[in-house]
């Protein structure tokens, strides 16, 4: 926890967080850094990165590590689904599992664009299926328009996934 500790110290000697904007800020000048910049890039898959003394952290990984003065244990999860939203009320550390419950786009393999939501080609109609723990997938029926099955989904989520926010 000593280790723990010390790092945490050395992060808030390098920067300054803060929670209530989520913005991150130099609080030690450096090369090319001036006290008070602010600091952090957007990566293209809408993360924030920061580099401390070479080292890349994400940015809602080092906001939580520096708000509560220890590493986060799972995945901390953007509540709002904002990847580059760091304000400390936003993020939760939640393990993998429920973090992937909190999904608010269908992936990019799905072609009707709707999260939980497959065409059966069979039938010619729009399917709503949830999966639940144990690997285990529940249909929620088939429907004439994507959008009605969407809808079946997310009330199917947020009864079923206590991870969700939605």
């Amino acid at each position: 926890m000593k280790a723990v500790d010390n790092f945490t110290e050395e992060l808030r000697e390098w920067l300054h967080y803060d929670p209530g904007t989520g913005l991150f800020s130099w609080a030690k000048r450096g090369k090319k850094r001036t006290v008070g910049a602010r600091c952090g890039s957007l990566l293209s898959n809408g993360y924030t990165r920061i580099c401390v003394n070479q080292v890349e952290f994400l940015g809602h990984r080092l906001a939580w590590w520096m708000f509560w003065g220890v590493p986060p244990e799972f995945d901390i999860d953007h509540i709002n689904g904002v990847r580059s939203d760091n304000r400390i009320y936003n993020l939760r550390d939640v393990p993998h599992q429920m973090n992937r419950q909190n999904m608010r786009k269908a992936t990019a393999g799905n072609r009707c664009g709707f999260l939980g939501v497959d065409l059966n080609k069979k039938s010619g109609k729009f399917r709503a299926r949830i999966k639940l723990p144990g690997d285990i997938v529940m249909n929620l029926g088939e429907f004439s328009d994507p959008a009605v099955a969407h809808e079946a989904y997310l009330a199917a989520k947020r009864e079923f996934h206590v991870g969700c926010t939605l």
